[in-house]
């Protein structure tokens, strides 16, 4: 059975070959396995290549297999992954396309087939209204397994001179890709995967009176020293990154530790108390997996403690008769260690002590009233 066809195909980059022009193998495949059909092989003017037919044709339903093992044989040819297009021209349905994918791995066609997904599915969001901050987090979040490298390309377009790109990328192979996408006509020198600096080592690094630079002596090397105190570094590393992560080990963590202050009075209403408190707690631990602690910050979250309390509620007359009666009893010295105890914890920590202690000693509101004390007041002091 026969149908009219077109076929067309995404640009590629050819790996250099020794033996032979790599342009003219991809020709010789083309004729062997597009036998009898008019496949062409066009070089861009930017040095890629692509496969198409310049006008419909009729072929077979074997042209299919014909396209998919011009791909297969194409791919350790070329760097990373292309896709080639069979249109049926005579149905006007959905499915008229078939999408054949090539490339020099496993893992460039797959790179390619999630780009086309990600790129599809942005514009879906883009176009159901989700704002530009938005789409960046999604994309970013999509792309967070990539990677840092530099890639030494030795191009005509930079007058032969070495220039280094910085990328991000999945492994060497992709990181060539994106290389040869800026200079087509490059010749790779080396390709090395740097320590990423998504967090802004060297910018803290910085703002600490810290200094990172290359080691004269070491081709490549960094060092760090402290620019007030001269004090240098007798080690070198491989990235400014690396010297940066070891200067702030040094003097001292970049943390910072919060409390997070929430206090929340319900109105029961009939409702459990310890049912809300649960609800609460899991508000907090949705929040958290959620990624809401850091957002689109480049901060990490080390470690974290939620847990719901009841507070006891007192006025400030009674906290402060309590305070004074234990005092006067000698129970509490009023000295630096007893202020630095009532320092260092939170207001709602010192209250749920003092409730406590208050029901330990029966004091307050858990006074046991006698028979001929008839005081309708549980929050007497006294």
């Amino acid at each position: 059975m026969t149908y009219t066809a077109t076929l067309s195909g995404t640009p590629f980059h050819l790996r250099p070959s020794n033996d032979r022009d790599a342009a003219d193998l991809v020709r010789e495949i083309i004729q062997e396995e597009g036998d009898g059909y008019s496949i062409d092989l066009d070089e861009e003017p930017d040095g890629r290549f692509t496969i198409g037919m310049l006008d419909t044709q009729e072929v077979g339903d074997a042209f299919h297999e014909r396209v998919a093992r011009i791909a297969e044989r194409l791919g350790p040819l070329v760097i990373g992954a292309f896709e080639l297009t069979l249109r049926n021209c005579d149905t006007a349905s959905d499915d008229r396309d078939s999408a054949i994918f090539g490339g020099s791995s496993p893992q460039a066609v797959r790179r390619l087939q999630q780009d086309r997904a990600v790129t599809e599915a942005i514009s879906l969001l883009h176009g159901a209204g989700v704002g530009t901050e938005v789409l960046q987090q999604v994309h970013g979040a999509l792309m967070q397994e990539h990677k840092d490298y530099e890639v030494l390309v030795r191009a005509p377009e930079t007058g032969a001179t070495e220039v280094t790109i910085e990328c991000r990328a999945e492994d060497e192979e992709h990181a060539i890709e994106l290389a040869m996408a800026r200079y087509p006509r490059g010749q790779v020198q080396s390709v090395r995967m740097t320590a990423p600096d998504s967090n802004g080592l060297v910018e803290r690094a910085l703002s600490m009176g810290l200094e990172i630079n290359e080691d004269p002596d070491q081709d490549g090397k960094f060092y760090w020293y402290q620019i007030n105190t001269g004090e240098s570094s007798d080690v070198s590393y491989d990235s400014p990154e690396l010297a940066a992560q070891a200067a702030l080990d040094a003097h001292g963590p970049d943390q910072v530790e919060f409390h997070l202050n929430l206090q929340v009075k319900y109105q029961l209403n009939g409702e459990p108390a310890e049912a809300l408190a649960q609800r609460l707690e899991r508000a907090a631990q949705f929040a958290i997996g959620d990624g809401l602690l850091t957002g689109s910050t480049a901060a990490e979250v080390n470690e974290f403690t939620v847990k719901v309390e009841e507070v006891p509620t007192y006025r400030e007359s009674e906290v402060r008769t309590f305070i004074e009666d234990r005092i006067e009893d000698g129970a509490w010295e009023p000295n630096e260690s007893l202020l630095l105890e009532l320092a260092l914890k939170s207001p709602a920590a010192n209250l749920r002590d003092f409730d406590k202690e208050m029901r330990d000693i029966g004091f307050g509101r858990y006074r046991e009233v006698d028979d001929e004390d008839h005081s309708d007041d549980p929050s007497d002091g006294h």
